[in-house]
C-alpha cells in the first residue's frame, strides 16, 4: 500500500468539519449508509482510541455527540493528536493492533487515514460544509480499498457494496465507489406530495432503534430524519446523562424541525418519548408564528407514555405510588441515571426469541434519569393534539386492557387510535408493517 508521510492535513480537515456540525444536523442522514450524522460523529470520535499508537497522544475516551457544548472541541484535538501520533519514526515500525485486528504499523497508518479522508467527505456532505482530499491521500485509500474484496461478508462493517464508477474517472471517485459511496450522494429533500417523518426513539435507545422502518419508508421517497436525543449518544459519559433534563430534549426536537425548516411533519414517538413529542407539539402550536404552527401535520404515538403539565413520567409509572417512589429513589441513588431492564426482564415479549431479547438488552443504554423525574410542561391538555395513537400487544384484544388514562373515556375528538399486532418494539419485529400504519396515519 506504500507508506503515508502525514496524516496531519486530513485530520486537521475532519476536525474543522466536526467543529462545524450544529445540533440541529445531528439528525440527518449521511453518505455512510444508515448513519445519521451523530452515528458518524460518534464513529469519527472513537478513532483516536483505535488508531492513536503512542501513549504520549491521549485518545478521545469520553467525549460525548450532542451532551454538552464541548464535544466538538474536544473531538477535534483527539483527532489532530491522532495525527501527531504518527509523526514518530517508530510509530510506522512493526505490527499493531488497531480495532481488534493485527496488522503492520505502515499499514495501520493508512487504515487511519482513510478513515480520515472518506468520513471527512461523509460528514461534508450531509453537512453541507466544503471538504478537500488531496489526490495523493486519495490514491493511498484507494490501495487499501482496492484490497477489501467483493464479498459481502468480508465488506461488512468497513464498506458497502461497490459502486461502479469509470475508470478514467478522477482518483477521488474512484475511491468513493471502491469504498460503497456514490459521488453524486445529497441529502434527500423533502418531495412534493411526500411526508417528511421525524422518528424519535423511546428509553434506553437512540436513533438506530428506528433504522429499518426508516428504510422503508425512504426506499418509498419520504424524507426521514432519526435523531438522537441529548443524553443518549452511544459515547456519552454517564455524568454527562445525568445533567440532561427534559426540556433540553424538547429544545433539542423543536429545534430540529426549524433549522430544517420543515413542514408537514410527522412526528413520530415511540414509548418513552411521547412525553418529549407531546410537549413539542404543544409549543409549536402556542407559538405566535404562523409556520411553526403548522410544521407538524399529525404526530403519532406508538406504544407511547404521553405528557401531562405539571407530570413526569414517573409521577405515573408502576402500579401504585409505592413502586412510583421506589422508582424515583433508585433513579437518585443510581446517580440520576435510568437503569435499562436486564435481558431476564425482558422474558414476557412474546415476539422476540431468546436472541433477539439478548440483543436488544445490549443495545440498551443507560436513561438521563433527570428527564423522568422533570415534570411536563403543557400550555394545552395533549388531548387537544392531532395524533394517532398506536395501541400494540401481540394479541391485538390484549390493547384493551391497559388504556392511556386519556382513552378511559373515549377517544378525544382530534384522536384516532388503532392497534398493531406487535410487542413493544415494533419497529424491530414488523418494521414493514409499521411503515404501512405510520404512512397510512400520515397522509389522512
Amino acid at each position: 500500500m506504500g507508506d503515508v508521510v502525514d496524516l496531519q492535513v486530513a485530520a486537521v480537515q475532519l476536525a474543522g468539519l466536526l467543529r462545524g456540525v450544529r445540533d440541529d444536523q445531528l439528525g440527518w442522514p449521511t453518505p455512510c449508509g444508515d448513519w445519521s450524522v451523530d452515528r458518524l460523529c460518534q464513529h469519527v470520535l472513537a478513532l483516536p482510541d483505535v488508531f492513536t499508537p503512542v501513549a504520549a497522544a491521549p485518545a478521545g475516551v469520553g467525549v460525548g455527540v450532542g451532551v454538552d457544548e464541548s464535544w466538538r472541541e474536544r473531538g477535534a484535538q483527539a483527532l489532530v493528536r491522532l495525527a501527531e501520533a504518527w509523526l514518530d519514526p517508530d510509530a510506522r515500525v512493526g505490527t499493531v493492533e488497531a480495532g481488534g485486528v493485527v496488522m503492520p504499523a505502515a499499514e495501520a497508518a493508512v487504515v487511519a487515514l482513510d478513515e480520515l479522508v472518506l468520513h471527512g467527505w461523509d460528514l461534508a456532505r450531509a453537512t453541507d460544509q466544503d471538504v478537500q482530499v488531496r489526490e495523493h491521500e486519495a490514491h493511498a485509500c484507494l490501495g487499501f480499498a482496492s484490497s477489501v474484496g467483493l464479498d459481502p461478508q468480508e465488506r461488512a462493517g468497513l464498506y458497502g457494496p461497490v459502486v461502479p464508477v469509470p475508470a478514467q474517472a478522477p482518483v477521488l471517485h474512484r475511491l468513493l465507489g471502491a469504498s460503497g459511496r456514490s459521488v453524486t450522494w445529497a441529502r434527500p429533500r423533502p418531495r412534493a406530495g411526500r411526508t417528511t417523518f421525524v422518528l424519535v426513539h423511546g428509553a434506553w435507545s437512540d436513533g438506530r432503534s428506528w433504522e429499518p422502518v426508516a428504510r422503508v419508508l425512504s426506499t418509498r421517497g419520504h424524507a426521514v430524519l432519526v435523531p438522537t436525543l441529548r443524553g443518549l449518544e452511544a459515547c456519552a459519559t454517564d455524568d454527562e446523562r445525568a445533567r440532561v433534563r427534559l426540556v433540553e430534549q424538547v429544545d433539542q426536537l423543536v429545534g430540529l424541525l426549524e433549522s430544517e425548516d420543515l413542514d408537514d411533519v410527522a412526528l413520530v414517538s415511540h414509548s418513552w418519548s411521547g412525553v418529549v413529542v407531546g410537549q413539542a407539539v404543544d409549543r409549536l402550536r402556542a407559538s405566535t408564528d404562523r409556520k411553526a404552527r403548522g410544521r407538524v401535520r399529525r404526530s403519532v404515538h406508538v406504544a407511547a407514555y404521553l405528557p401531562r403539565d405539571g407530570r413526569s413520567l414517573l409521577d405515573d409509572w408502576g402500579d401504585d405510588e409505592g413502586a412510583r417512589q421506589q422508582e424515583r429513589a433508585q433513579v437518585v441513588a443510581d446517580g440520576y441515571l435510568w437503569t435499562p431492564p436486564p435481558a431476564a426482564a425482558l422474558e414476557e415479549i412474546e415476539d422476540f426469541d431468546d436472541q433477539g431479547r439478548r440483543e436488544l438488552a445490549a443495545s440498551f443504554l443507560p436513561h438521563p434519569g433527570r428527564t423522568v423525574i422533570d415534570s411536563a410542561v403543557m400550555r394545552r391538555p395533549v388531548t387537544t393534539q392531532p395524533c394517532t395513537v398506536v395501541l400494540t400487544a401481540p394479541d391485538a384484544a390484549d390493547t384493551l386492557v391497559d388504556l392511556p388514562p386519556e382513552l378511559q373515556q373515549g377517544v378525544p375528538g382530534a384522536w384516532r387510535v388503532t392497534t398493531l399486532e406487535a410487542g413493544h418494539w415494533p419497529m424491530l419485529t414488523v418494521p414493514t408493517t409499521l411503515a404501512d400504519l405510520l404512512e397510512t396515519e400520515a397522509v389522512h
